[in-house]
């Protein structure tokens, strides 16, 4: 067993345990769903960010970035930060003054108990598929770090999933949030002082500036407005944020959570796509064969060692993982 997929079986461990412990402290229906309305700001506002910080950030975007640059995925961190902003900023307490359980009470509070019904139905396969990423995801990461194919490591991270949420609920769900959100901080703050920091002398100025182009010119301006109208407006009213904010312990709480959410998620999103651009840069050397190997004595093309470039690249195991969770 290698010293990553043991700190992973911990990291697991440490979720049931808090689902266990948590489970203990529920009396109720709105303990359960809603965290008997009492999330903090803390726990509001992590929750939301590691939330939003799913593995379509980490595996997705970030790679689509290192294909195409900036340009590639600029509705993530961007477009889904905005939806965050104008979510907080406009419908966070007004949603919370209604005392939603579940989303769906919203349509039974304005069109009746019909329509209900037949938006529950509507949402669970689209809650089913963005489970399913998140996975997809955690699946690939424990694959990478063990021995085990990538169908019985999702298979574990189902299991783990649905136990520690059926356990504690959205109480349980929130606390490891916060683990989450801080294991993201404290990972992008590492991987930023890997990068730019003691170990080379790195600067997003010798990138090619096509690379850092936020839109693309050369698509046509519709185009491009749909791909930034799909993560603001189609993600502006999802479950899994609204069930934060309806947890929240007021309804200033639940605003500035929500909008402290999205400022958080530009931080670390933005510094994943920093980190594909370098990364990029920092690839295998080519022989006169054609094969790939790092050289430990000369230093890569931006200014670290093999045996460091080798460190940066080892980060993404870990990477997703504190996100697959969420």
């Amino acid at each position: 067993m290698t010293l990553s997929f043991a700190v992973i079986l911990g990291y697991v461990a440490l979720q049931l345990v808090i689902a266990w412990v948590v489970s203990r402290r529920i009396s109720g229906e709105d303990d359960y769903l809603v965290a008997g309305r009492s999330l903090g700001p803390v726990l509001c506002t992590f929750s939301i960010f590691a939330t939003w910080f799913g593995a379509e950030t980490c595996v997705a975007a970030a790679a689509a970035t290192y294909v195409g640059g900036l340009s590639a995925a600029s509705g993530d961190p961007f477009g889904y930060a905005l939806c965050l902003l104008i979510l907080g900023a406009l419908f966070a307490r007004a949603l919370w003054n209604r005392k939603l359980s579940t989303f769906a009470d919203l349509y039974r509070q304005r069109y009746g108990p019909n329509a209900e019904r037949l938006f529950a139905i509507l949402l669970i396969p689209m809650s089913l598929l963005w489970a399913a990423a998140q996975i997809r995801a955690m699946g690939q990461v424990l694959a990478a770090n063990s021995d085990f194919g990538v169908f019985a490591a999702m298979t574990f991270a189902a299991v783990v999933v649905v136990a520690y949420t059926t356990l504690g609920g959205l109480k349980a769900d929130a606390i490891t949030d916060l683990i989450q959100g801080g294991t993201i901080a404290l990972g992008v703050l590492a991987l930023a002082w890997t990068v730019f920091g003691g170990t080379g002398d790195v600067s997003l100025g010798e990138l090619p500036r096509e690379r850092l182009v936020l839109l693309d010119t050369s698509r046509p301006a519709l185009e491009n407005l749909e791909l930034w109208a799909v993560p603001v407006l189609g993600s502006l009213l999802v479950a899994e944020i609204i069930s934060r904010i309806a947890a929240s312990r007021s309804a200033s709480v639940a605003q500035r959570g929500t909008v402290l959410g999205g400022v958080l998620f530009l931080g670390p999103g933005t510094s994943s796509r920093c980190w594909e651009w370098q990364h990029r840069r920092c690839r295998w050397r080519e022989s006169s064969t054609q094969s790939r190997s790092f050289s430990s004595s000369r230093p890569c093309t931006w200014g670290l060692s093999g045996r460091q470039c080798s460190r940066v690249r080892w980060w993404p195991r870990f990477s997703p993982w504190s996100i697959a969770l969420c």
